[in-house]
């Protein structure tokens, strides 16, 4: 059976990485064909059928074509799974099961993530508790090659509780694999060392930059990386000023414009996001002071840590104590832009972004993260633009939540 899948043009060689690790990352990459030139194009092969599939592919210079696709067993979990079930004569109901098969996934080394409704559906359950194969099954289905190479471990991924400001993945379901000790509450607020070590951690590289978390303990949102994108093309200049980071998490952004030459002001309330913070930020070459909310950031402490080369300082505590502690560096800084990355609202961070506003040597643009109706862009463009007295740039649109309602990121220029 042939099938119409996207076959992804790229002319520039140094771009085949990025995008090569996007389609993967998205189990989108067709790894029985190998990635050829025609003319001045370097081809990378598919398995998506849809263009929208490809939201937030690292590259604007890609060229969208299409190849048939032949669909042989071998070549899918259908084909895997189906196998499996026959070589083990197994006697129920295969098509049921078959039905509640992923269709697509995210790679987070050594991690696959499926969405829910699949291997956690009652059916699965059913035939997991009844057959005693899931280790065997999984172990299988790993080896068969649909996979990338050296995954070791499978989960579910389920929403997180929105209400929780921790944006702790309470709904993320272990299937296969060693995740480490079972989550307790003393363990999500108060993690020692030990507590890291022995937590399974997983990664992504998005737009060249490497991020580490705990998926039992922290989200990942992937899709930021059109965000991270923008951040990274459009906010140079903040090369060689600062920006203050007001809701850090893992680095979702941070990152971004540590990359872009920045040096970045961040707090977080999570520990275990501020633990893959560190990790991520070490592991992408920057150096980084952390501190607490018993500790102080004077001037002449800042001056050495800035002279020591310290490009991000990590406040663990809450952002209420953002102007507090730039008063207490009693140095006007160049505020290039602040980030309010929050949803669904950030309007918590408002007051705060505005005080700090009115204390920079530079001019400032606030990006506001909010979660909007369409048919309100422009009211609540309008209302952000009316509180901090400046002019919206942009109102970027990142990603659906619901019909009609978008996380978007409203930027505020204020001269």
């Amino acid at each position: 059976m042939m099938t119409r899948c996207i076959v992804v043009g790229i002319e520039n060689s140094t771009h085949i990485k990025p995008v090569k690790v996007f389609l993967e990352e998205l189990g989108l990459f067709n790894r029985n064909k190998k990635i050829n030139r025609s003319g001045n194009l370097h081809q990378l092969y598919t398995t998506c059928k849809k263009i929208e599939e490809l939201e937030g592919i690292p590259r604007n210079d890609v060229e969208i074509g299409y190849y048939e696709k032949e669909e042989s067993d071998k070549s899918t979990l259908e084909g895997v799974v189906r196998g499996f079930l026959t070589n083990m004569g197994f006697g129920g109901n295969v098509e049921k099961l078959l039905e509640h098969l992923p269709k697509k996934w995210s790679v987070y080394p050594p991690m696959i993530l499926l969405n829910s409704g699949t291997f956690d559906s009652d059916v699965w359950r059913g035939f997991f508790e009844d057959g005693g194969l899931k280790d065997e099954f999984f172990g299988y289905v790993l080896s068969s090659g649909v996979f990338p190479a050296g995954l070791t471990h499978i989960a579910v991924n389920k929403p997180i509780i929105e209400q929780d400001i921790m944006r702790r993945p309470f709904n993320i379901l272990p299937v296969y694999g060693d995740f480490g000790p079972e989550p307790t509450e003393e363990m999500f607020d108060s993690p020692s060392e030990q507590d890291f070590e022995q937590a399974f951690w997983c990664s992504a590289v998005q737009n060249g930059i490497y991020q580490t978390w705990a998926p039992r303990y922290t989200m990942f949102s992937r899709g930021n990386i059109k965000e991270k994108k923008r951040v990274l093309e459009q906010c140079k200049d903040a090369n060689k000023k600062c920006v203050f980071d007001l809701y850090a998490g893992i680095g979702y952004f941070t990152l971004s414009y540590l990359k872009n030459g920045a040096t970045v002001f961040c707090w977080e309330i999570n520990p275990w996001s501020i633990k893959g913070l560190i990790k991520s930020v070490s592991k992408n070459g920057y150096s980084y002071k952390l501190i607490r909310r018993q500790e102080s950031l004077d001037h002449a402490s800042y001056n050495k840590y800035d002279k020591d080369g310290v490009s991000v300082y990590i406040f663990h505590e809450s952002n209420e104590y953002a102007m507090d502690r730039y008063s207490q560096i009693g140095k006007t800084l160049p505020l290039a832009h602040i980030n309010l990355g929050l949803l669904p609202t950030s309007t918590p961070s408002w007051s705060i972004t505005k005080a700090l506003t009115r204390k920079s040597s530079t001019s400032t643009v606030i990006h506001v993260h909010e979660n909007v109706h369409v048919e309100d862009f422009a009211q609540v463009g309008q209302k952000v633009a009316d509180y901090f007295e400046g002019n919206v740039v942009a109102i970027n649109k990142v990603k659906t939540f619901a019909p009609d309602i978008w996380h978007v990121v409203i930027d505020v220029s204020l001269d």
